[in-house]
C-alpha cells in the first residue's frame, strides 16, 4: 500500500484498535478459583465456569490483538491493504470492515473451503 492519507488513516485505525484491545484485555482480569473445600460443589462449578470463560474471552483478544499488530507492522512498511496470498490489492471496503485483513475476499474465501 502507497503512503497516502488513507495508508496513514488506515495506520492510525489499526492504532486505535491496538489501545482499545489493550484496554479491554486490562478491564478481563481472570477471576481466581477459591480454594476446592467440599463446601458448595455448584458454586465451585460456578467459579471454574466463570474462570474458563474469562480465559476464552482474554486468548481471543490475545488473538486479536496479535493480528492488529501484524497489520500495524504490514502497514509501516507499507504493505498492509495487499493480500499475502495473490498480491492483489485488498479492497478498500473489506479494510474499512476489518482494517487487520490479511486477505483478499476470494483468497480468504479459498482458505475457509480448505478447513
Amino acid at each position: 500500500m502507497r503512503q497516502d492519507p488513507e495508508a496513514n488513516g488506515l495506520l492510525e485505525r489499526l492504532e486505535r484498535e491496538r489501545q482499545a484491545l489493550l484496554a479491554q484485555i486490562e478491564l478481563n482480569a481472570l477471576p481466581e478459583v477459591d480454594q476446592m473445600t467440599y463446601g458448595d460443589q455448584a458454586e465451585a462449578a460456578t467459579e471454574v465456569y466463570e474462570q474458563q470463560r474469562a480465559l476464552t474471552l482474554r486468548r481471543h483478544l490475545e488473538t486479536q490483538l496479535r493480528e492488529v499488530e501484524a497489520a500495524i507492522q504490514r502497514a509501516r512498511r507499507g504493505r498492509q491493504g495487499i493480500c499475502e496470498s495473490c498480491g492483489a490489492p485488498i479492497p478498500a471496503e473489506r479494510l474499512a470492515i476489518l482494517p487487520e485483513a490479511r486477505l483478499c475476499i476470494a483468497c480468504q474465501r479459498q482458505r475457509e473451503r480448505r478447513r
